[in-house]
């Protein structure tokens, strides 16, 4: 799989700290399952403004460590909701969610070993 996250970025982002980059990534990493929950229950409402304002938060969150693919996946879910609707985010999470797992993967190796 190629690499979701721009490592020169994210490095450039946290100034070079990978002490402050282990500790925001480590609170991305507790959290993550519980922002998708919050979608998940969004969509299974049938609330498109709650799946608005729940992408935008795990967006958010993401957006910080330069997944960039990953983040518009969240965006797109974002933008569902605000045009009145959760149709197709079912499907949406689902992709957005199999990304998820392999970001973290990718954001642990980056955080234990410093890269690749």
């Amino acid at each position: 799989m190629s690499q979701l996250i721009n490592q020169n970025d994210l490095l450039e982002q946290f100034a070079g700290d990978r002490d402050l980059l282990k500790e925001s990534a480590d609170m991305l990493l507790e959290e993550l399952s519980s922002y998708v929950k919050n979608v998940e229950s969004a969509i299974a409402e049938g609330s498109a403004e709650k799946l608005e304002t729940t992408a935008h938060t795990l967006k958010g969150a993401i957006g910080n460590f330069h997944a960039h693919s990953v983040t518009k996946m969240a965006a797109d879910l974002e933008a569902i909701g605000r045009n009145g609707s959760t149709d197709g985010s079912s499907e949406l999470l689902s992709e957005l969610t199999k990304n998820l797992e392999a970001l973290k993967q990718e954001l642990n190796t980056i955080i234990n070993t410093g890269g690749n």
